[in-house]
């Protein structure tokens, strides 16, 4: 069970940071969100809700990049439907919502490779997307020890893991 998790993870942040390092960086934050999504899909039984989501980054994500980031789950919640729904900062709440009351969710944009001294607004904040990969990695990797370490935690994991679309190569096949 956790050696078709830990493969599949792998992929997934190796994907993420090709396309960080090509300088594909819309693209690396959206299979970003795309692989808390199904990193919080695996963590709960059944299907998975915008809480679990949001759960997922409160239990794995490194916590001390999360602070540095200064974003919350519920923003990164928002900031994963603006891009992946529209490709913009704008989700649908965040375009409903009143700036003069607290609790605001800001829209993300994303800097990469350098500083932006204008860094947060009321509605909005710059987060470095290097950091925001990084304290995804952690989490990741913490999700995996966790299900190795306390596999009846998860029992329906291997179900779920069964069902994930990977390439399996014969081990006959060379590289």
């Amino acid at each position: 069970m956790d050696d078709k998790l830990k493969v599949f993870m792998d992929s997934q942040i190796e994907s993420i940071a090709v396309l960080y390092m090509k300088g594909l960086y819309v693209q690396s934050a959206m299979l970003l969100y795309a692989s808390i999504d199904q990193m919080a899909w695996l963590s709960v039984k059944g299907e998975s809700e915008p809480r679990d989501f949001k759960n997922w980054i409160d239990r794995y994500f490194d916590k001390d990049k999360l602070s540095e980031i200064g974003v919350s789950a519920d923003e990164l919640w928002e900031a994963r439907n603006s891009l992946l729904h529209m490709s913009t900062s704008e989700s649908r709440k965040i375009k409903k919502q009143s700036y003069e009351k607290e609790g605001v969710i800001r829209k993300i944009y994303y800097m990469a490779g350098y500083k932006c001294n204008d860094s947060e607004r009321i509605d909005s904040v710059m987060v470095d997307l290097f950091k925001l990969c990084e304290g995804f990695f952690w989490g990741a990797n913490k999700f995996v020890e966790e299900v190795r370490n306390d596999r009846e935690a998860f029992p329906w994991m291997d179900q779920k893991l069964g069902k994930l679309l990977m390439v399996d190569f014969p081990s006959n096949v060379n590289n």
